[in-house]
């Protein structure tokens, strides 16, 4: 099973997804409109998708964005699974997710463990980002990941996967109207091999605030997920949000 790396210690990934909570909201996926088209082109648009939020760090946090995650088919470099997978988290004030346009620009002084250097056992300096919707367009496109020789930042790789989402929603089909790339929340990347990463994101939508809902308490992943074959009921595995039909 895949690692997270969180302050320089691997955690189990069981441990990444309890920071996300499921509302017990559904919407369907042609209500999410324009932002997602990238994302779910070829999913029907009465596709139920479950919204999601990620977890307060304690009661008196500022209730933190709802989402829909991005199914991802998981990145391999042949048919045998690469052994050293690992996911690398961003997170801001215990929140886990930060904004697209945030890290584009540079806005992340609540970064959590910002400084840390990230990718330093990689031999190359030129991965490939790599991001593969079930229901879109595949991309992968080299980007930098050392300087001088040097790894680079948790804070240096955030903004590099945001110039790399950013140019993934501009590409055609989409180049006439792209999409704006606030509208994406990144959740993470995952090594997916030694000159692969793959960023794990979210769409986010408007929805009632979270004290609005009502989200039973441990309602967190792995709790029973509404019934039927729905796109809600994926399971959250590597790529963190690949999808496997409901049984």
């Amino acid at each position: 099973m895949a690692q997270a790396v969180l302050n320089q210690e691997a955690i189990a990934l069981n441990e990444f997804q309890r920071r996300m909570s499921f509302t017990g909201s559904q919407i369907p996926v042609g209500s999410l409109g324009h932002p997602v088209i990238p994302f779910f082109a070829t999913c029907p648009p009465g596709q139920m998708v479950n919204v999601w939020t990620s977890i307060a760090p304690h009661p008196l946090a500022p209730a933190p964005s709802m989402y829909v995650s991005v199914p991802q088919k998981l990145y391999q470099p042949s048919s045998r699974q690469y052994p050293d997978r690992y996911i690398i988290l961003f997170t801001q004030n215990g929140v886990m997710g930060v904004n697209g346009a945030d890290a584009y620009s540079n806005r992340m002084d609540d970064l959590d463990f910002a400084d840390d250097l990230v990718f330093v056992e990689m031999s190359g300096s030129r991965p490939s980002c790599r991001i593969e919707p079930s229901f879109g367009r595949r991309y992968s496109h080299q980007f930098y990941v050392k300087r001088s020789g040097k790894p680079i930042t948790r804070k240096e790789l955030a903004k590099r996967i945001a110039e790399e989402v950013k140019r993934y929603l501009q590409e055609e089909p989409f180049g006439d109207n792209p999409i704006p790339i606030n509208h994406v929340l990144i959740l993470g990347v995952t090594k997916t091999s030694n000159g692969s990463v793959q960023p794990e994101i979210a769409v986010l939508t408007t929805m009632p605030s979270v004290s609005q809902l009502a989200v039973p308490a441990g309602n967190y992943m792995g709790a029973p997920f509404p019934p039927g074959n729905q796109l809600g009921s994926a399971m959250l595995v590597p790529s963190l949000f690949q999808w496997i039909p409901a049984a």
